[in-house]
């Protein structure tokens, strides 16, 4: 899990949109939980921004040429 940012900023989203109907006052709607699943699985799959793919670590300096 190299992209921790992402991976957070989904499953807030995910838990966000489950809540809803709960902040909302009507209580728990299963009808939440698929978007919210949804955004929480495209958070975990997605990379930041400044990730690359591979193996190396993205926090280490370049050596210059």
């Amino acid at each position: 899990m190299n992209s921790l940012k992402t991976t957070i900023a989904g499953i807030l989203s995910a838990v966000a949109v489950a809540l809803i109907p709960v902040i909302q006052g009507h209580g728990f709607d299963w009808a939440y939980i698929l978007p919210a699943a949804c955004l929480a699985a495209l958070g975990i799959i997605s990379k930041d921004y400044n990730v690359t793919g591979g193996t190396v670590d993205n926090n280490t300096t370049p050596l210059p040429k």
